[in-house]
């Protein structure tokens, strides 16, 4: 046993234990009793906090003592002093678990005491509080607290919580009630927005902003921001701007103010009525529609708070922007581009309303300014759009299943081939010029000759256009042409494999065979012929020559669509024989080559097997008597 110093340090310990000890177990006990519905009054001793606290200084004093050395005295003893230090940090931390533990409780009740009266973002708040605590990872160990405790805990604040959210969602969905209906082309919605709420007999009228408060506290404000932000395009922003005709309204009642879009024409009537000017006239008194109805929303639901708005606008500023943009700006500025005080009008309302979104701060930063951009930007704009619908009207004409033919001729090409000049061209300078320029008679596909028509037609337009659009329309044409090389091979290619199978049911089998046969034989002369315009091949070039050419007949074998005998293709396609030889002469020996050529096996003739022979072999003794006997 110790003694002196170190004896009393002891027996304070060992007080300081007994009452952590009899403290848990009230805290546990009180814990306990509240858990089983007793009632939020019942008297276990008094608030635990005090005694807490004044065990909290004792243990403080005995943790002094250890720090001031009085364990000098017994320090040769080690063993018990280690074991007194580390009992008194596990008291320490035993004692800081008791102080959560109490400040949860007290928090759960408190919690009670808010949502009775009426404050639920202070209800919501003090749980938040108690979530913090609960997460406390000190209370997940044994040796502080007991699991069965911390159970009760946080099973007492899951079902609190989940009761708080449930009251606070059906007091949102009582304060902002939607109804939207579509009689047929009309379309009616209404938005009603209750700003002061009956909650019960017992308690007082709660308003809007509370419930709004108590979303934000429970962490699910910006959820159902982003859910009003959805609800406010689908019902009113996304129609207003598409039907220009529809106009909101505004009633108050004496607890409730209620939003209404309505159609002030008969769709029918009004898409009849509408005209060009009548679209960008009637875009005009849309911009103000859209601020009443965000002005609407903004001042009821959300008390023209600027964070609030903020957050709202972060759901909100892109798809309005893009509807406005989409289905506003662009059918009713770039139509009338040449109209300055019209278009000076759509400029004036897109700045006001990008005014009041600023002010509102629904939109911020680079969005700021997007549709007065788009508004000053509104030629390229337009010719961007005359591009898309040029370029999509001439692939449409490509892709046209149609490849009957035309005939075309030098006088039928509008406004000539010659450029416009004063300069006379007599002599040979005139027949130069009648060669170069002139457009032989030739048949065309009737694609092709509508692509040229929408060329011509488009640069009829570029002709009389501003500098601008002129450049645009030219490099339209461009495109049109780039696009034409591209997509008509190609499609013609796919056309003709298709075809291909049909060949049979098409036309008559003869006349299918002689067509065929003559295709390959233009294609295997063509072949031959340039590989004999050759005067030199080198090794590699005539292993890839061979293998190309072995390719190319299995390819062309197959055009019949059937077996075709050696003798039939030979018959059908007089140019066979010479490409089946000219693969031959590539691989052969220079001697077998000679042998072959005097027992009369070859179709090519003396000077061009001997062309063949100085382009594939190198100069030597051999090759000059191979060249000696093929003569």
């Amino acid at each position: 046993m110790m003694s002196g110093a170190g004896g009393g340090v002891v027996s304070a310990s060992r007080e300081v234990g007994q009452g952590v000890a009899e403290l848990k177990a009230k805290i546990y006990e009180r814990i306990n009793k509240h858990f089983k519905e007793y009632a939020a009054s019942f008297d276990i001793g008094g608030d635990v906090s005090t005694e807490l606290d004044a065990l909290r200084h004792q243990l403080d004093a005995v943790k002094s003592a250890i720090e001031e050395d009085d364990l000098d005295a017994v320090a040769q003893q080690t063993q018990e002093a280690a074991r007194l230090r580390a009992q008194t940090q596990l008291t320490d931390a035993t004692v800081d678990v008791m102080q959560t533990l109490a400040e949860i409780d007290k928090s759960l009740l408190r919690h009670d005491t808010h949502l009775e009266a009426g404050n639920l973002a202070q209800a919501a708040s003090v749980l938040a509080e108690v979530k913090v605590n609960l997460d406390d990872k000190r209370l997940l160990q044994k040796e502080y607290c007991d699991a069965k405790i911390l159970l009760i805990l946080r099973r007492d604040y899951e079902e609190k919580q989940a009761h708080l959210r449930s009251r606070v969602e059906e007091l949102w969905r009582r304060a902002v009630v939607w109804q939207r209906r579509d009689i047929g082309s009309q379309h009616v919605a209404t938005m009603q927005v209750t700003t002061t709420l009956e909650v019960s007999e017992t308690q007082a009228d709660m308003d809007i902003a509370e419930v709004v408060a108590a979303l934000e506290a429970l962490g699910l404000l910006d959820t159902h921001l982003a859910r009003l932000a959805s609800q406010l395009m689908e019902a009113f922003l996304l129609p207003l701007c598409k039907t220009h005709t529809l106009t909101p309204s505004v009633t108050e009642g004496a607890r409730s103010r209620t939003l209404m879009l309505d159609d002030r024409l008969p769709g029918i009537k009004a898409r009849k009525l509408r005209s060009k000017i009548r679209a960008a006239q009637e875009a005009l008194a849309v911009f103000q529609s859209l601020e009443t109805v965000l002005a609407f929303a903004l001042d009821n639901v959300l008390a023209a708070d600027p964070n609030l708005s903020a957050r709202l606008g972060r759901s909100l500023a892109g798809p309005l922007l893009e509807a406005v943009t989409k289905h506003l700006l662009a059918k009713a500025v770039p139509l009338h581009t040449d109209n300055d005080d019209l278009h000076s009008k759509v400029k004036g309302s897109v700045q006001r309303l990008e005014a009041f979104l600023r002010d509102a701060h629904v939109v911020q930063g680079k969005d700021a300014a997007v549709l007065s951009t788009y508004v000053d930007n509104v030629g390229l704009h337009n010719h961007n759009r005359k591009r898309q619908e040029v370029l999509a009207r001439a692939r449409a004409l490509m892709l046209a299943d149609n490849f009957n033919t035309i005939q075309v001729e030098h006088a039928t090409e509008r406004g000539g081939l010659f450029p416009a000049t004063e300069q006379v061209f007599e002599g040979d300078d005139a027949a130069l010029r009648e060669s170069i320029f002139s457009l032989p008679t030739c048949h065309i596909t009737e694609t092709t000759k509508k692509v040229m028509d929408l060329v011509y037609i488009t640069l009829d337009e570029c002709a009389k256009a501003d500098q601008s659009t002129r450049v645009q329309l030219f490099y339209t044409v461009r495109d049109v042409l780039d696009l034409f090389r591209t997509v008509v091979p190609t499609f013609h290619a796919q056309a003709l494999d298709a075809a291909h199978g049909r060949g049979w049911g098409v036309m008559p089998p003869g006349v299918f065979d002689t067509c065929t046969g003559t295709l390959v034989s233009v294609i295997a002369n063509r072949v031959v012929s340039d590989t004999l315009a050759l005067s030199d091949i080198s090794e590699d070039e005539c292993k890839h020559l061979e293998h190309f050419v072995s390719l190319l007949l299995e390819q062309l074998r197959g055009q019949w669509g059937r077996d075709v005998a050696q003798d039939e293709l030979t018959q059908l396609a007089p140019s066979w024989q010479r490409l089946a030889q000219l693969r031959e002469v590539l691989s052969e020996r220079l001697m077998t080559i000679k042998e072959r050529f005097e027992a009369g096996g070859w179709v090519f003739t003396a000077p061009e097997l001997r062309g063949l022979i100085k382009a594939i072999f190198a100069d030597s003794d051999k090759r000059q008597q191979a060249l000696r006997t093929i003569h």
